[in-house]
């Protein structure tokens, strides 16, 4: 059917294109994860802004939990197929050691996020 020198041009077509596809794939596999940090990103500095305008408040960190909620108390891994929400938030600032400056920043995140407080940690730092 085909002869020694088409065969192996056959062979080389077929490699090149598997490897240029593999590439390609390779490459954009990687954008779902992007887009969930970098939106996690701003969230972050958004609840960094919003935690530093409490009064004595200041130099906070922030993390969020990326995550899905499957049947509303199952949280699963992140993936590019559903849509991602907060499943969680730490928070550290300096200032916010007082019990009720804590349960003020929880009470305001719990529900700007619609998440329960028992997903929001806050405590003070050095």
């Amino acid at each position: 059917m085909f002869s020694g020198k088409n065969f192996n041009k056959t062979i080389i077509i077929l490699i090149i294109s598997a490897a240029i596809i593999g590439i390609i794939l390779c490459l954009s596999g990687g954008k779902g994860k992007e887009n969930v940090t970098s939106v996690m990103s701003e969230e972050e500095e958004k609840i960094k802004n919003i935690v530093e305008s409490f009064d004595g408040v200041k130099d906070a960190v922030v993390l969020i939990n990326p995550g899905y909620i499957n049947d509303g108390n199952t949280v699963i891994a992140a993936s590019s197929q559903k849509q991602e929400k907060v499943c969680g938030i730490a928070v550290m600032a300096v200032g916010a050691e007082s019990p009720a400056v804590q349960k003020k920043i929880i009470d305001l995140l719990s529900s700007a996020y619609g998440i329960q407080s028992n997903r929001i940690y806050v405590c003070g730092k050095k």
